[in-house]
């Protein structure tokens, strides 16, 4: 997925309307990886939608924007994410896989919180069939170790 990070001063920009430069970055969720895709010179908001098409841009990370400008992007395919912070771009970048990665998994019904119940014979899949007291990455390192009618900290939802 190929994001763009509209910039101020070296930072992500507060608003898309005071942008000055934009970063792009291709995402690879599966992977985990991130190639850079430049810096460039931010181009006026009208002009900014016809560049952002022209480079192959999916997705826009910055902290707000003018809703009808969201909307105008919105119709052209590319998602827009606002609430990001006024951080380094490379950081913005590194939370937004993560938090996409998380969604996807959630989304699909993997990882520990699919909404699949737990039954007697249950070979908890979701940690590879080694349980939850190991310390499995699909409840954040932290396992379980409840009393068995506890609900997992995961998630909250299914119990044991």
């Amino acid at each position: 997925m190929r994001i763009a990070i509209p910039q101020h001063q070296g930072l992500v920009s507060g608003a898309y309307e005071l942008s000055k430069s934009i970063s792009l970055h291709d995402i690879d969720f599966q992977n985990l990886s991130v190639a850079e895709g430049g810096l460039h010179d931010f181009p006026d908001v009208p002009g900014s939608f016809d560049w952002m098409g022209d480079n192959g841009v999916q997705a826009v990370v910055v902290g707000t924007i003018d809703p009808d400008n969201a909307e105008i992007l919105a119709d052209r395919g590319i998602h827009v994410f606002t609430g990001a912070g006024e951080l380094e771009p490379s950081e913005t970048v590194q939370q937004f896989m993560q938090l996409m990665v998380s969604a996807l998994q959630r989304r699909s019904g993997g990882g520990c919180c699919g909404g699949h119940d737990h039954g007697e014979a249950d070979d908890h899949e979701c940690c590879g069939g080694k349980g939850h007291d190991d310390g499995s990455e699909c409840c954040g390192g932290k396992g379980h170790g409840h009393a068995e009618d506890e609900p997992h900290e995961c998630c909250g939802r299914h119990k044991h």
